[in-house]
């Protein structure tokens, strides 16, 4: 099956923000005085090696962004974006996907933007506004899926593994265009796959909050070879790290319900979902991880650096009727899974 014939893939737009690189000075001052006067300093939200994220608040309409600064020795473009910037900006526009809304780059002097001093253009650390998932990391949410039931924390690594293999299936076969091209198109490798780099937003009408995968920072664009497949060097994959991250979520519930070693290293063929009419309690949660053990390990043994359209085909679909089966059991914490848990917001984390 080709990418453009997948539904796992549908309903993306193209994304396109402007950076100030080829702005004019009058107009860039103009822009900079703009976000002064709109947006409030509400928070700093961490900071990494060499980047730093803090909240700002729209005055009229409450909306907040996320502005991060990356510090001069990150990797960046020939006109001082980010590489970061430049990969998120050609993304296609999709809920899985952190959406980007604008950059300033190295070359641009700061003036005192975003509540810095004024500086000069050799002195300006990179500016990137992207959006603020309000719900905290995966990582925040495991913790407090790790207090719950069995039958919970399943529901919750399954809604992990169907969403972000459903946007690494974006990164990995819709990839990032080419400046104004949009039929330029070239695989992205995300590089950093892990909880505390997923965030999480709410959306109606679902049962956990959304998984969105963030920082770019480390991304890298492959051209493709004459067979399609990107050249790159050998290195984790997307697919081990998701593999990983899930394995942690379970890994403290697998011996309760299979003897033996963990099976999560040991290649499987991804099966559809079989009648679960007749489980529940600890057969339906035994059954769950034996089913979920095959997902991740099929992630483990997968060739090349994209996740084949095929396991996307099934386990995407997969992953969303498990969380509905594996909600109905008598033994499923509404309580955990309430996305409106006022510990969201007390121990709100973004990546950086």
């Amino acid at each position: 099956m080709k990418p453009a014939d997948s539904p796992v893939l549908e309903h993306t737009t193209e994304r396109r923000i402007a950076t100030t690189a080829s702005i004019d000075l009058k107009t860039l001052r103009t822009v900079q005085v703009t976000f002064s006067r709109s947006y409030t300093f509400i928070r700093s939200l961490g900071a990494g090696a060499f980047r730093q994220a803090d909240l700002y608040k729209h005055s009229a309409t409450n909306i907040c962004v996320v502005v991060k600064t990356v510090n001069l020795p990150s990797r960046e473009s020939e006109t001082g974006t980010p590489i970061e910037a430049v990969i998120m900006s050609g993304l296609p526009s999709h809920p899985r996907l952190a959406g980007i809304l604008g950059c300033l780059p190295h070359t641009a002097p700061a003036f005192g933007v975003f509540g810095g001093s004024d500086l000069g253009p050799e002195e300006c650390d990179a500016k990137i506004m992207i959006e603020y998932c309000d719900y905290g990391t995966v990582s925040l949410f495991i913790r407090r899926l790790r207090r719950a039931s069995d039958m919970t924390l399943l529901a919750g690594a399954w809604h992990v593994l169907g969403q972000v293999a459903e946007g690494l299936g974006l990164l990995h076969w819709r990839g990032c265009t080419e400046a104004c091209d949009v039929k330029a198109r070239r695989a992205v490798l995300h590089c950093d796959i892990r909880a505390q780099n997923i965030l999480m937003r709410k959306t109606e009408g679902m049962l956990f909050n959304d998984c969105v995968i963030a920082d770019f920072g480390l991304s890298e664009l492959y051209p493709d070879d004459p067979e399609g497949e990107p050249v790159v060097p050998d290195a984790c994959t997307d697919a081990m790290q998701l593999g990983r991250m899930i394995a942690r979520m379970i890994e403290g519930r697998l011996q309760e319900h299979k003897e033996g070693e963990s099976p999560l290293t040991e290649p499987a063929a991804v099966c559809t979902l079989p009648d679960t009419s007749q489980w529940s309690g600890a057969e339906l949660a035994r059954q769950s991880i034996c089913l979920l053990c095959k997902c991740v390990g099929t992630l483990f043994q997968c060739e090349g650096v994209r996740i084949p359209l095929e396991y996307l085909e099934r386990v995407v679909p997969l992953a969303e009727r498990m969380v509905l089966v594996l909600a109905k059991d008598r033994e499923f914490d509404h309580t955990a899974a309430d996305r409106d848990d006022a510990e969201a917001y007390e121990n709100k984390e973004t990546s950086v």
